[in-house]
């Protein structure tokens, strides 16, 4: 299994035992930290901190929220240029 990776991110709902978003990947964990932002600012009551402000363990500590690595493999596609080598 050769080839170059890269880490995508999962959220895992624990109270309900599900993934969240129907199983959306993001590229990062500040992808994650907005995405678990703007489910929660529905109802973010605390008048004294911007949710947008909260880190990350804050944000999943605002539910049952854990994260999920994943080692995905990178697709990379083969280019040919035109040169002494090509075949007609």
């Amino acid at each position: 299994m050769g080839g170059p990776y890269k880490t995508m991110y999962k959220i895992i709902d624990k109270q309900n035992n599900c993934y969240f978003a129907n199983g959306e990947s993001l590229k990062t964990k500040e992808a994650v930290r907005q995405r678990l932002a703007s489910f929660h600012s529905v109802d973010w009551s605390d008048e004294e901190r911007d949710i947008n402000d909260l880190t990350l363990d804050e944000l999943l500590d605002c539910g049952t929220w854990e994260i999920e690595e994943q080692q995905v493999k990178v697709k990379t596609t083969k280019t040919f240029t035109k040169g002494k080598d090509w075949h007609n």
